[in-house]
């Protein structure tokens, strides 16, 4: 089954949100940000033709907290966050992470607690939250994306231009 078949996201749902967390120095902790860059190069080069109006791509880095307006300036009725997870699990191994998960703590971006986070934007745009965690290899400093999680980026960037 397809990611996009987990979400339930039904083709051409308005105003969707996809948001790419990590940092792109620090090996496979930059899968969101990739994702998000594959994505902008599908819509650049016309790949992705049907519901890109409905579709908004973030790359948050390393601080989604500073992303907040923005965020909220999409007005989306969906946002799906991506970012490299240690989920105990082999590498590129792709995963939605429940809410519980998330409220719990135990999910945690790399400026402030992402419990803090979702909390203020669910309750700042009524939108649907998703999260989707990417098993990383390595997130050693300089290091290029590991071969399991570039293979879960294109997939991932795969599915979302056919959604």
């Amino acid at each position: 089954m397809t990611i996009t078949k987990l979400l339930n996201l039904p083709p051409g749902k308005k105003n969707l949100l996809i948001v790419g967390i990590g940092n792109s120095l620090k090996g496979d902790d930059g899968a969101g940000c990739e994702i998000i860059k594959n994505l902008q190069l599908k819509i650049k080069n016309d790949v992705i033709l049907s519901g890109a109006k409905n579709l908004n791509l973030l790359d948050c880095g390393i601080a989604p907290e500073n992303y907040t307006k923005k965020i909220k300036d999409f007005n989306p009725e969906t946002i799906i966050f991506i970012d490299a997870v240690e989920m105990k699990e082999p590498p590129g191994t792709v995963k939605i992470i429940d809410d519980k998960d998330i409220s719990s703590g135990y999910f945690t971006t790399h400026n402030m607690p992402l419990n803090l986070f979702v909390d203020y934007i669910k309750e700042e745009t009524k939108a649907k939250i998703v999260f989707i965690g990417i098993q990383p290899k390595s997130t050693r400093f300089g290091e290029c994306l590991s071969a399991p999680v570039q293979k879960a980026v294109e997939k991932l960037a795969s599915e979302f231009s056919r959604w």
